[in-house]
């Protein structure tokens, strides 16, 4: 072989071994740039998942409190058209021992029980928005039972809200006691304690009646104007109360319910008598609680 044909086949070798090369080149950039795309796609494919859960937890969030919403204010609303058919009967005369009152029945099989328990039962912490009169009253008391009270045991004892007078059907001792020395400023504490014994007698024997703090005032000897105070920081027709909505599902227990909401609200007409029935006043607070 001629000198010219080795040098040509040596120059081809050459060529071809350069192509090889550049070919290997080029496939070791692709790779890692394909590896590097597929991962940028992932991770835009993640994020937009990851978004569109975001939304439909958000929105899932916001039916369920539009629902919630609205579940509770139909809920107010069938208490509130009870009431209206009392025509006269006091509230507590239609009331069970455990507060029962009316159950419905919703046409998804469902119940509501409703229930009202007396919250009158405190003393007024928060007389801001009351009368001179009313407003001295109400720190009177306040301060009475403050005294007498160990701390902590004041928010246990005491609402922000509804009327100053306290409910005797239900008042504790030491409710009443704070009440009794602040209203009966003349009498010596032998007659108060005593007032205070024969009201709680009369409530245990079912002797409450509308004049019978009166009588138990006057047979102590106590003044007139001492009198009068005392018998209006005290009332036997509540107008606070508490209102409790029992939800049982066709699914769930009978002795425990599904769910449970609470609230309060000034009743007017409650207890009075009236012939048009009883109103619902705006609910301090209303909302779902633990049923346990």
């Amino acid at each position: 072989m001629s000198t010219k044909a080795i040098t040509k086949k040596v120059a081809q070798q050459h060529r071809s071994t350069q192509s090889c090369q550049a070919q290997t080149s080029r496939r070791a950039f692709v790779l890692p740039l394909v590896i590097m795309l597929s991962i940028i796609f992932s991770l835009m494919a993640t994020v937009m998942f990851q978004r569109q859960s975001v939304a439909r937890l958000r929105l899932t969030r916001q039916l369920a409190a539009y629902q919630e919403h609205h579940a509770a204010r139909g809920l107010q609303e069938i208490v509130g058209v009870w009431l209206t058919t009392l025509r006269g009967a006091p509230l507590n005369d239609l009331l069970e021992d455990d507060g029962f009152a009316f159950e419905l029945t919703m046409p998804d099989r469902s119940t509501a029980r409703v229930y009202f328990f007396d919250a009158q039962s405190l003393v007024l912490s928060n007389w801001q928005a009351l009368g001179e009169e009313q407003a001295a009253e109400a720190a009177g008391v306040y301060e009475q039972i403050r005294k007498v009270l160990a701390p902590g045991e004041l928010a246990k004892l005491s609402r922000p809200f509804g009327p100053v007078a306290v409910s005797v059907n239900s008042a504790g001792e030491r409710v009443l006691r704070a009440v009794a020395g602040f209203a009966l400023q003349t009498a010596d504490e032998n007659q108060q304690n005593t007032v205070v014994d024969e009201i709680i007698r009369a409530r245990n024997r079912g002797e409450l009646q509308r004049g019978t703090i009166a009588q138990i005032v006057v047979r102590q000897g106590i003044e007139n104007q001492d009198r009068i105070r005392f018998t209006r920081l005290l009332t036997i027709n509540p107008t606070l109360w508490k209102i409790r909505v029992d939800l049982h599902t066709s699914m769930g227990s009978k002795l425990h319910p599904d769910v449970r909401y609470e609230g309060l609200t000034e009743i007017s007409g409650a207890s009075s008598g009236v012939t048009s029935g009883a109103q619902v006043g705006t609910f301090y607070n209303w909302g779902k609680v633990d049923s346990q």
